[in-house]
C-alpha cells in the first residue's frame, strides 16, 4: 500500500526528496446544523497527516453521544492511515458515549473500511463517486 489509501500524492523523482514527507493540498471543513439540530461536518480535500488536526479541532466542538453528528467525507480525495485512524477515533468516541457515528463516504473508502473490517464502527452511507 502506498503513502495514501486513496489516490497517492505526487512525489518528486529525486532521491533527496524521496525521503521527505510531501505536503498535500489542504482540507476544507464546513459545518451546518439543520432544523432538527443535526450537525453535518463536511470535509473536502485531503485527509492526511498534514490536515487531520484541522478536522479534529472542528469535530471536538460537537457532542457525539446523541447520534446528532454526521461526518461527510464524500469529497475527500485522499486519505492516508492517519486520516483513517482519525475517523476511527471519532467512531470510538461516539461508541464510548453510547452512540454511533454516521459517516457518508464514496465507495473507495467504503471498500477500504471493508478490507480493514471497520465497517461496523460506523453507520455508513455510501454515495456514488468517481
Amino acid at each position: 500500500m502506498g503513502a495514501a489509501l486513496l489516490e497517492a500524492p505526487v512525489h518528486s523523482s529525486s532521491r533527496q526528496d524521496h525521503d521527505r514527507p510531501v505536503p498535500t493540498r489542504g482540507l476544507s471543513v464546513e459545518v451546518t446544523v439543520d432544523e432538527h439540530d443535526v450537525v453535518t461536518v463536511r470535509a473536502a480535500g485531503n485527509l492526511d497527516i498534514y490536515t487531520i488536526a484541522h478536522l479534529r479541532q472542528r469535530m471536538a466542538r460537537h457532542d457525539l453521544s446523541y447520534g446528532r453528528v454526521v461526518l461527510d467525507v464524500s469529497d475527500v480525495a485522499l486519505i492516508d492511515s492517519s486520516g483513517l485512524g482519525t475517523l476511527l477515533s471519532f467512531a470510538n468516541r461516539a461508541r464510548h458515549s453510547g452512540s454511533r457515528l454516521a459517516l457518508i463516504c464514496r465507495p473507495g473508502l467504503a471498500d477500504i473500511l471493508e478490507i480493514a473490517r471497520l465497517t461496523d464502527a460506523f453507520d455508513l452511507k455510501i454515495v456514488a463517486g468517481e
